[in-house]
């Protein structure tokens, strides 16, 4: 009966940890850049060293940018160059190269999308 005991603690521990973990995901500031090979966003805050280089150079403006990402696709309230919040759900690196564009290093996948901060 002891052992049954400890047992469902350390399940209802483990699994309040779980859902603790899911609830504090990191929540990145960025605005939108342009449409390369794939919608491209900078991130503005915080600042992940992993998305610092190479810098992604931005043909029609002629400029580049640190802390850039592909994204397969921003909802069109967010390609106004306005800063929005979003979190991650997925992380692709070196993605395939097009003839026709210059990629960036990552390609994100966005689990959600606000107007505004949406930390607790």
């Amino acid at each position: 009966m002891k052992i049954l005991l400890i047992f469902l603690v350390a399940v209802v521990c483990l699994a309040g940890f779980a859902c603790n973990k899911e609830s504090h995901k990191t929540v990145f500031k960025g605005k939108y850049m342009a449409k390369s090979c794939w919608p491209v966003i900078q991130i503005l805050e915080p600042l992940d060293e992993k998305f610092k280089e190479p810098k992604w150079y931005d043909v029609i403006s002629d400029s580049s940018y640190n802390y850039c990402v592909g994204v397969g696709e921003v909802p069109e309230k967010y390609r106004d160059g306005k800063p929005f919040y979003f979190t991650i759900k997925s992380i692709t690196r070196d993605p395939p190269s097009l003839a026709y564009c210059i990629p960036t290093k990552y390609i994100i996948g966005i689990a959600t999308y606000s107007d505004t901060s949406f930390t607790k």
